[in-house]
């Protein structure tokens, strides 16, 4: 497959579409997503082939949103990094299922920069004080596929993308 050429060594792709994906009005991308990056990628021209690739860090990622627009109901996904908007079109299946996958990393990213509460120290000296402990717990449990730890209410694997299983 030519999109092994542009790939990061160890790199592997958790989820791809057909190439059903439009971006800057230019239908025919096929839309992957690795454990590092979201790539757009189309191979153009009859004899003279060329190869168009739009490539987002997954880190990069600050915000996403989806919508839903005209009377054949076409998916919208918007990509809001530091840089840039990157805003794609599609089946509303398809891109809802890549806004579901991206909207379930970046809360998986959330809950790893979060460091939980394990306890919080009360002074006791004074009787209407109480000692109060909170735990927060996450469960994590390997992926089906790529074999890494993820948390337990998470639908797909922060690592690889693909959907839960089990």
């Amino acid at each position: 497959m030519p999109l092994e050429e542009f790939m990061f060594p160890n790199e592997t792709v958790g989820f791809s579409t057909e190439p059903t994906i439009e971006y800057a009005g230019d239908a025919g991308f096929q839309l992957f997503i690795t454990d590092q990056r979201l790539i757009l990628f189309a191979r153009r021209g009859l004899i003279l082939k060329r190869d168009h690739i739009i490539s987002v860090r997954l880190p990069d990622i600050l915000e996403i949103a989806y919508r839903e627009k005209g009377v054949f109901k076409k998916g919208i996904l918007s990509v809001q990094t530091k840089e840039k908007m990157t805003t794609f079109k599609g089946s509303t299946e398809t891109v809802k299922e890549v806004a579901k996958i991206l909207q379930n990393y970046l809360e998986t990213r959330k809950l790893k920069e979060e460091k939980p509460v394990t306890s919080v120290q009360v002074n006791v000296q004074s009787p209407s004080f109480q000692k109060e402990v909170i735990t927060k717990e996450v469960v994590m449990m390997p992926c089906g596929y790529c074999k890494s730890l993820m948390p337990q209410t998470s639908a797909f694997c922060p690592n690889c993308g693909a959907r839960r299983t089990g």
